[in-house]
């Protein structure tokens, strides 16, 4: 009855569970639970058991080690918060955000790989690009890029258009090295940024650019037809003078 008291009441019923199945079967025990200390806060154990049987093939006694892990499943609570609050942030951004291994697997990709290529996470998450169908000669495009930066360590940028639920749009893509423990590259991570909208601004001011030019080559055509004969008439001025009488037809042709 004591043992049953300092257990957390939420452990409880599992922890039951498992020591019938121990106790009438295989005589194994094998849990992590929670155990109330004397100041009424409880701590994480880690609990192993192995029942020792007599001539009769009866339980005579158990045999066991319980292991505090408190500190490591505290941290283990912080990763996995910090690892949630990670998510949470890569998935508002707009920002296409993909991690790949030394294999040139993906290991992590955020909400806005989702809705840009149309695959949900977990037909992503583990496999290559030349996995998916992307064609070729992107795969081809990233898998250079992606295996340069994991020999080198140096940054890499490429530029793509890729066909997509919303149509085709164009991409920008940062590849960054990081680095493990040993100074290796362990990972590279892909920034990408739909510059579609971008693009299309650009080329808008272009083409806006171009007609201007257009315009003015064609006025500049257009008023050297009336200013020739006007260059002419002050050129006539000046050689016969204003006061001789061929002077008031050259000035209203000015």
């Amino acid at each position: 009855s004591g043992w049953v008291e300092v257990l957390h009441p939420d452990d409880r019923d599992r922890v039951f569970t498992a020591w019938r199945a121990a106790v009438s079967g295989h005589g194994q025990y094998d849990l992590e639970y929670r155990v109330r200390r004397r100041d009424g806060n409880y701590e994480w154990f880690k609990v192993r058991g192995r029942a020792i049987r007599d001539e009769a093939g009866q339980i005579a006694k158990w045999f066991g080690t319980a292991v505090n892990i408190d500190d490591l499943k505290r941290a283990e609570s912080k990763l996995i918060s910090s690892k949630r609050e990670l998510q949470t942030l890569a998935d508002n951004t707009p920002d296409l955000l993909t991690r790949f291994d030394r294999q040139l697997r993906h290991v992590f990709v955020n909400a806005a790989v989702e809705k840009a290529s149309g695959f949900p996470r977990e037909e992503v998450l583990g496999k290559t690009i030349r996995d998916l169908p992307i064609p070729s000669e992107i795969s081809k495009l990233w898998e250079d890029a992606t295996l340069a930066v994991f020999e080198t360590g140096c940054r890499r940028s490429l530029e793509f258009d890729l066909p997509g639920p919303s149509g085709t749009r164009h991409y920008a893509t940062r590849l960054v090295p990081e680095h493990g423990a040993d100074g290796q590259v362990e990972f590279v991570l892909g920034v990408t940024h739909d510059m579609t909208d971008r693009k299309r601004f650009e080329q808008t001011l272009a083409d806006q650019d171009k007609r201007k030019d257009e315009f003015l080559a064609m006025l500049a055509h257009e008023l050297r037809n009336p200013l020739a004969p006007i260059r002419n008439a002050v050129e006539v001025l000046r050689l016969i003078g204003a006061d001789e009488p061929m002077a008031a037809s050259t000035i209203d042709i000015i």
